[in-house]
């Protein structure tokens, strides 16, 4: 393109030449004794002349701005930014890729090579209809698709009540949870006891694993702007810190002799729960903060495995889920609750006694008030047999649930994945179908 663009403005160059030798005449001396008057229109050779430059200047212009817009496109191909929409649709859920150089992409490292990333999403919180946070991973593939580490970018998108947008973000690491509060900030965990908070304008730094003495936070609630919980574990035992609107502080626990983590926090001011594991493994851990006080709650007995989310809806109905777990607590004391779906359920979010929403690895359930109930792929507006796996969702009303995690294998394939419920029906909000 450039060498046929050089080989026209050569030729344009002899045509403004020959326009200038017929203009020549016309700058001659008038003749003797002639009336001098004041010329209001240019001669048509100078007209001429004076065209053929405004042309060539405009196509100069046109095909810079061609070429321009060509090395943008290949940028784009270039940058893993997140997914390109495909040709000839209008998605109205479509995840923009972030600006190049507005926030770290992957980079081929050592024992890495170039190639497409793979997505997960392991967090969704909605403050609103119209301001939504999911958070997780992205990492570098191998040619071969297949992961060559893990995936260890952090990784935002944000949804505004029209589309779905990547977000510059502090590469801290794989995102584990999100919370947002009622002023329009939110907040983020990532790997070692980092903590990011969105400020309305962008994402900063809130604190460090060196702030935390080593913590590892696995938990987040943001009750009131002034009123953040994040909850994990140090040295072998429970962790909980909390913002009062201006610093992080750690909060006493009751003493864990079993030792072990909290994985998840929810509730409000005066009846807040945090759940996890044992050091050991083989029962949950069940705490409960009444604006006051932390105290431990017996659990249900012995399990195999820890609580991982946990929702609560009244002081005496709460629900808590885990691996191949699920209880739900009365008020008095927690109970296993029989369950005909399996898999590790990473999510919970109620919104009323008869309408919670459950997500895991297994995929999504309902409960009506009365049982569970699986949904499906299909249901969900997925392909049967689609490999989708649910980490979290969040629900604000009955018509309105988002359930978030990855389709596809965990390599150059995976993308992540958004699902929408209206009160009626399912829709996917981002998934592979909008892959390029």
């Amino acid at each position: 393109m450039t060498g046929g663009f050089d080989d026209y403005l050569s030729g344009l160059r002899g045509q403004l030449a020959r326009c200038a030798d017929e203009a020549a005449p016309a700058r001659a001396a008038p003749r003797a004794g002639a009336p001098r008057r004041r010329l209001v229109a240019w001669p048509a050779p100078r007209r001429t002349l004076a065209w053929a430059a405004v042309l060539s200047v405009g196509v100069a212009a046109l095909a810079a701005g061609l070429l321009m817009v060509g090395d943008r496109s290949a940028d784009q191909v270039s940058t893993s930014g997140l997914l390109a929409t495909p040709a000839g649709q209008m998605l109205p859920a479509y995840v923009a890729p972030v600006v190049p150089g507005l926030s770290p992409s992957p980079s081929a490292g050592a024992g890495r090579t170039a190639a497409q990333p793979g997505y997960s999403l392991a967090a969704i919180a909605e403050l609103s209809s119209n301001d939504i946070w999911a958070v997780g991973a992205r990492g570098d593939a191998g040619a071969s698709g297949a992961l060559a580490g893990v995936q260890d970018h952090a990784f935002v998108v944000h949804y505004d009540g029209t589309s779905w947008r990547e977000t510059s973000v502090p590469d801290v690491g794989p995102l584990t949870a999100v919370a947002a509060t009622t002023d329009g900030e939110a907040w983020a965990l990532g790997p070692a006891g980092a903590i990011l908070h969105w400020n309305g304008l962008e994402w900063q730094s809130a604190a460090t694993a060196a702030q935390n003495g080593g913590a590892v936070l696995r938990g987040l609630a943001a009750l009131a702007p002034n009123n953040v919980w994040a909850v994990g574990s140090r040295q072998g035992a429970p962790f909980a810190t909390h913002w009062n609107g201006a610093i992080w502080q750690t909060v006493a626990l009751p003493a864990a002799p079993d030792g072990g983590s909290l994985n998840a926090i929810c509730g409000s001011a005066t009846d807040l729960w945090a759940v996890g594991v044992a050091a050991d493994a083989t029962h949950v851990v069940t705490l409960h903060f009444d604006g006051t006080t932390w105290s431990s709650v017996p659990d249900a007995g012995v399990s195999d495995g820890g609580l991982l989310t946990v929702a609560t809806i009244a002081p005496n109905d709460v629900w808590a889920g885990g691996d191949a777990l699920l209880q739900h607590y009365d008020g008095t004391q927690w109970r296993d609750v029989s369950q005909t779906f399996s898999g590790v359920h990473e999510g919970l979010a109620a919104v009323s006694s008869a309408n919670v929403w459950l997500a895991g690895a297994g995929g999504v359930a309902h409960w009506d008030g009365a049982a569970w109930s699986p949904v499906t792929p299909r249901q969900m507006g997925l392909a049967a047999g689609a490999n989708a796996q649910f980490a979290a969702v969040s629900a604000q009303s009955p018509s309105d649930a988002w359930a978030a995690g990855t389709l596809g294998a965990n390599g150059a394939t995976s993308t992540p994945l958004i699902v929408h419920w209206d009160g009626s029906a399912w829709r996917p909000a981002v998934d592979a179908v909008q892959g390029s």
